[in-house]
């Protein structure tokens, strides 16, 4: 039988190097890439921010966009037109701001 950690029990967590890993977040990623969008469709920002918040909530992050589906998209009540975007222009994003466009 496992004993539940009390107040005495010290949990350790190690962060591992890895060259995934980046000086920016997939987290702060994903709102850039959120507000390049809104920039970029003005009439669509309010949906661009209300995805950003429903991606973040679920624990997704930039990194995660071009893998999920049309039907991932719709369970979180995301618009197809938006989550097509979404999903589909990632690459031009990071273009963008490695030109200094972002």
């Amino acid at each position: 039988m496992q004993v539940p950690p009390d107040s005495n029990t010290k949990v350790e967590f190690q962060i591992r190097s890895s060259s995934v890993i980046s000086d920016e977040s997939g987290t702060e990623k994903l709102r850039e890439y959120m507000n390049w969008w809104a920039k970029r469709v003005p009439n669509l920002a309010e949906k661009f921010m209300a995805a950003e918040d429903v991606l973040i909530e679920k624990d997704y992050t930039f990194e995660d966009l071009k893998r999920l589906s049309d039907e991932s998209f719709d369970r979180m009540n995301i618009s197809e037109g938006v989550g097509s975007k979404i999903r589909n222009y990632t690459a031009k994003f990071l273009k963008s701001k490695v030109k200094g466009r972002g």
